[in-house]
């Protein structure tokens, strides 16, 4: 269970990096059309506002699923190979003495990784809003940090 119980330590650290690396990569993404004056021209165009709006939500969804999934993949590997994946399906009051939950390791490991990417979602989603609302893209790192 040792591999497991890193997992579950690193899990917090890898959420914490890979939600400041999303909020930093797509905080430029609406603000950035704003400083370099060119939102008056492509929201003009004919399918400009429509498309441009849904092709940046997608941009910045992917970019966070694909940041998200690579550093927990990564995490849980590492912490399998270093540490030993055996424990899979141990209990998890081994980890946590005082869970109600019926649940092993492994599907412990599978929720947190599943909340981690939910909470990064929600954290692109915030920057993505505070994106569009601020004219500065310095400003909006500035408060999701």
């Amino acid at each position: 269970t040792d591999g497991y119980r890193r997992f579950f330590n690193l899990s917090n650290i890898v959420g914490l990096a890979s939600a400041f690396a999303i909020a930093s990569c797509i905080a430029p993404l609406f603000a950035g059309e704003y400083t370099s004056g060119t939102d008056q021209l492509i929201l003009s165009s004919r399918h400009g506002k429509n498309k441009l709006i849904s092709a940046k939500l997608f941009t910045g969804f992917s970019l966070t699923a694909t940041i998200c999934v690579l550093l927990i993949t990564m995490v849980y590997f590492l912490s399998m190979l270093i540490f030993g994946s055996d424990g899979g399906n141990a209990p998890l009051q081994l980890y946590a003495p005082m869970s109600p939950y019926p649940l092993v390791m492994k599907q412990a490991a599978l929720f947190l990784a599943v909340c981690v990417l939910l909470s990064c979602f929600m954290v692109a989603a915030i920057t993505m809003f505070l994106s569009a609302g601020l004219k500065s893209p310095f400003g909006v790192i500035v408060l999701i940090s």
